[in-house]
């Protein structure tokens, strides 16, 4: 009896660790790293299929990714980034658009996702001087705003911009873009949540159900 209550607690730890289990994925460029999954750039190349800084995404016009691993059910998110002026150039700065940052107006970087996505955390480098430094961030058909520092527009807010908090809604295949208006600034991280798909949910109930389905019946 104790075995099996053992084996029935452990089964529920077991399925609540898997469905809460972290689905948020930050791109530390500044860093050259990827935390929540891993980094698979799917472009042509000699470079590590992990490296921002090599020929598979650095200064190219648009650079294909995957992150595997990614728990509660996700497994693998695909997507791209395109510049949209010059290239990708990633340094011990971050990203930015060309050789010297988001540095000219227009210049600033699109992602899109194979799922849906939240977009909780953008930390951007040398973004200060409210009057200066400004950038325009939109999701999809939608601007979200056009922040300088110490901004808030809806629920994201720049008035820390070495830990920017935002809640922006990303649908699958649309554009998330951050746009420079005025100064120059890098992008040293992005950090996102992919939402699950409701299919995602269910089939993992029915494992565990069945999972203490049988554990009962192995009881009896």
């Amino acid at each position: 009896m104790k075995l099996t209550q053992t084996l029935l607690t452990a089964a529920a730890i077991s399925c609540f660790a898997y469905s809460a289990s972290a689905q948020s994925v930050t791109f530390d460029f500044k860093n050259n790293t990827v935390t929540g999954g891993t980094l698979v750039l799917t472009e042509t190349g000699t470079g590590a299929l992990d490296d921002f800084t090599g020929d598979r995404f650095d200064e190219l016009t648009s650079a294909g990714f995957q992150i595997t691993g990614i728990g509660g059910g996700i497994g693998t998110l695909t997507g791209t980034a395109t510049t949209l002026i010059d290239d990708l150039n990633v340094t011990g700065s971050g990203l930015q658009d060309g050789s010297n940052g988001y540095d000219a107006l227009g210049e600033g970087t699109i992602f899109a996702f194979s799922k849906n996505i939240i977009v909780t955390g953008l930390d951007f480098g040398g973004f200060t001087s409210i009057g200066s430094d400004s950038v325009t961030i939109s999701s999809g058909a939608t601007t979200i705003g056009t922040f300088e520092d110490g901004e808030t527009i809806g629920s994201t807010s720049f008035a820390n911009t070495n830990a920017v908090t935002a809640s922006i809604a990303v649908t699958a295949e649309d554009a998330f873009k951050i746009e420079n208006v005025s100064g120059t600034y890098y992008l040293e991280s992005i950090t996102f949540t992919v939402v699950p798909e409701p299919g995602t949910y269910a089939l993992l109930a029915g494992f565990c159900a069945l999972g203490f389905v049988m554990l009962r019946r192995r009881s009896a």
